[in-house]
Order: structure tokens, then sequence, then C-alpha cells
């Protein structure tokens, strides 16, 4: 019996920690883990875990209160009192400091991803819209056959201006200007030899353009567009006549039409964008064709063809 009585008390010692030694630990274990406590007058010291320990205290400091009950002196850790009742005839030695909140770990916001706040306004997606003047160059490929004989594919230029009216609808106004060169094509009248028929004819066109564009813009920097619209053109034709006639004549025409297209804006920044354009413009008209012999015989032909230009535009 005696053996079994050390072992438990070598037992409750060893769980007692470093702050507890001999009898004493045991004691004070021994009425905390049930609860004990005698009837003395003294003061009555409440633990966190629901316990009360009552005793005379001796001293108190920062971390340690030591008390003096019927089982020996205790040592009790300060973190693990609720409070202390004091009788009426002692003062506190000390008072119980406030129990010292572990600060929380710093986090490394390096390695964290950015998590905008709820109060905080989320940006509006970007919608990039083409408008202001351009410039572009380009080509001009007529469509009517002898158009393309005579004078054939040349470059065409000008300037535009864009409006965009909302993220899916734009207007456009644009002012072009077309000029080639070619020999006059000629035939056989009065045993005249064709062969020996001198001379050069040049052609200005004037393009007058409006149009609407339906835009596909995605917040992404390219507009690709459909269009459609009416064109006016003004043309003008001199013909120079050196062998064997000598002869100079000039006439103009003033045409009109409509043309379909399409093409992409480049936004490259918020002060420039980079257009590419291709449009089919019908520009209907009457001609004589000598070759059939008869001047009052009139073909229909047309005088527009395709387009292609690139430019830039600034807002």
């Amino acid at each position: 019996m005696q053996n079994l009585e050390e072992k438990v008390e070598d037992s409750l010692l060893k769980r007692a920690g470093c702050f507890l030694g001999g009898k004493v630990a045991l004691g004070l274990l021994a009425g905390v883990v049930l609860g004990y406590s005698p009837n003395v007058s003294a003061e009555v010291i409440y633990l966190t875990n629901g316990k009360q320990i009552e005793g005379k205290i001796i001293s108190q400091d920062e971390k340690i209160l030591k008390v003096k009950t019927d089982f020996g002196e205790v040592l009790i850790l300060n973190e693990n009192i609720r409070k202390v009742e004091y009788s009426p005839t002692h003062s506190p030695p000390l008072q119980t400091p406030p129990k010292e909140e572990t600060p929380a770990p710093k986090k490394d916001l390096s390695k964290m991803k950015y998590q905008p706040l709820d109060s905080e306004e989320k940006p509006e997606p970007k919608n990039y819209k083409s408008e202001g003047f351009g410039l572009n160059i380009g080509a001009f490929l007529p469509s009517g056959e002898r158009f393309d004989k005579i004078y054939g594919t040349s470059i065409v230029g000008g300037f535009d201006f864009v409006n965009a009216v909302n993220q899916w609808f734009s207007t456009e106004f644009d002012l072009s200007a077309y000029y080639a060169s070619g020999e006059p094509e000629t035939y056989a009248f009065g045993g005249i030899d064709p062969e020996s028929v001198k001379g050069d004819c040049k052609l200005w066109i004037l393009m007058l353009g409006m149009e609407g564009r339906l835009t596909f813009s995605s917040g992404a920097p390219v507009i690709p567009y459909l269009s459609f619209g009416a064109d006016f053109w003004y043309l003008k034709e001199t013909l120079n006549m050196t062998e064997p006639i000598q002869d100079s004549k000039s006439g103009s025409f003033n045409g009109l039409g409509a043309h379909v297209g399409g093409g992409l804006e480049f936004i490259a920044s918020e002060k420039l964008a980079v257009p590419i354009r291709i449009k089919y413009t019908y520009i209907p008209a009457e001609t004589y064709n000598p070759a059939e012999g008869d001047l009052a015989n009139k073909e229909k032909t047309n005088l527009g063809g395709v387009m292609i230009t690139i430019g830039i535009r600034s807002p």
C-alpha cells in the first residue's frame, strides 16, 4: 500500500511542472484538481480553469503569485489567475497585471494576391472607340474594263473624320483624290493607222463619301467594323493628241454611287489609331464605244472599283 502511494505521489510530481516542488506541489495539485480549499481567513484565488485556492499571499510580481496554503507554499502563474478575492484585513501587494495578448504573426503581403475590398471602386472595363481626324493612302483598282486598260491601278489618298456615336455605331466622312495617266485607246478612222497615233491622257478623280459603321468593340484595342455609304465623284479627263492629229481635249463628269466595305482600327494609344480599310465602290456611267462605229451607241460601265488604304488617326 505504501509503495502505491509513493508511485502516485511521483506521478503527480512529474505532472506538476517546474513551478511546483516536492510535497508542496503535490498538495497544490490535489487541491486544484479536486477543488478542495480549506476554510481559513485568507485570500481566495480563482483560476481560469474554474478552480480556486485559499491561502495567504506572500508576494507577487509581474509573472508569479506566491501563496501560503495548508499544503505549503505554492507558486501560480499570473496568466492562470482569473481574479483574486482579498480578505478585509489584507491589501493586495500588487495588482494582477493584465494578460498580454500575443500579436498575430505578420503575413508576407508580397506573396499574396491582390484582393480588392468591397468598399473599393472596381475599374470599369474600357471600351475603345475609333474617332477623330485621319490621313490615309492606298491603291485604287478600277472595275471597268476600259478604265482599267487605259489607266489601271494607281495611288489614292486623302483624309477622313470619324465620329463614334456609341460603342456599336459610328459615322465617317472622307475626301480622297485619285490621279493616273495612260495611253489613249485609238481606233482606225479614215485610213489612219492606230499604231501611228501618239498621245497621252490624264485623269483626276475627287471622291467625296459618307458612311455608317457597325463596330464590334469588345474591350480589346482592335475594333473591326462593317460599313455602307454613298459617294459623289467628280472626274476630269484630259486628252493630248500629238501625231498625226494635233489636238487636245478635256472633259468632266459627275457620278453618284454607293459602296460597302469593312476594316480594322488598331488603337495604339489614346492619341493614335491605325486604320486599315477596304471598300468596293459602284459609280454607274454611260460611255461611247467607237469600236462599234456608231457614236450614238452607248455602253454602261462602272467607274468605281476596289480601294485599299492604311492610315493614322488622332482624336
